[in-house]
């Protein structure tokens, strides 16, 4: 009984999590294509939707398994993979934020171990929403962790309206030196539960203990 009253109970702040659906479609490209997503995209070796795996030139991606990531999505097997060596390429949607409020933003990347040892590093710029509250981030391939999911996420807060949520890979190489590859997975816009919604998970937990306590008393 009282693992089951455990269990319910740290199952309670993950349901908030898991009502709120991620705005952005496709976010786990799971489609197998870019699907609700606006390409910017050229080069030698455009951007694509793989499978997780071995990747162009040998690079081994294994499945997203980034801790912290906040997607009501679970992982699948489709990522995106970049790996020119100059050109710039951008995916990026439009999400329409329903109401004014607080909202959690981010995603995965993966820097592989064999394209990380090319002789020039490459960028990830993220952004989303516009102002001091925006969210945004910058990643080098020279600085990152290397061959393993890491995850990038904040609180953002946002007035109703519609705003682009992008990603542009941005490589440093040229036509004699190769750039560095990224992948990227799990993207997320997910709104934050109202204090309502963890007043309700309060009383949940309290009339978990009342029960637990009422069936120790009876047996």
């Amino acid at each position: 009984m009282k693992k089951f009253v455990l269990a319910a109970a740290l199952s309670l702040p993950m349901l908030a999590f898991a009502q709120a659906p991620n705005l952005l479609l496709n976010s786990s490209f799971q489609s197998g294509n870019f699907t609700s997503w606006n390409l910017f995209n050229g080069g030698t070796f455009p951007a694509a939707v793989n499978n997780a795996g071995v990747q162009p030139f040998g690079n081994i991606v294994p499945a997203d398994n980034a801790p912290g990531n906040l997607s009501p999505q679970a992982a699948g097997n489709n990522i995106v993979y970049f790996v020119d060596d100059n050109a710039t390429q951008v995916i990026s949607q439009t999400v329409l934020i329903p109401t004014a409020g607080s909202y959690f933003v981010g995603y995965d990347y993966f820097v592989p171990a064999l394209g990380q040892v090319n002789a020039a590093p490459s960028n990830l710029f993220v952004g989303f929403g516009f102002g001091p509250t925006s969210f945004s981030s910058s990643i080098s391939t020279a600085t990152a962790p290397i061959a393993t999911w890491t995850h990038v996420g904040s609180i953002v807060t946002l007035p109703a309206g519609a705003f682009t949520f992008s990603i542009a890979f941005v490589p440093s190489g040229n036509n004699t030196l190769a750039g560095d590859d990224f992948a990227i997975d799990r993207t997320y816009v997910v709104a934050v539960p109202e204090p309502t919604t963890y007043g309700l998970l309060a009383a949940g937990l309290v009339a978990i203990g009342l029960f637990a306590r009422r069936r120790s008393a009876q047996i």
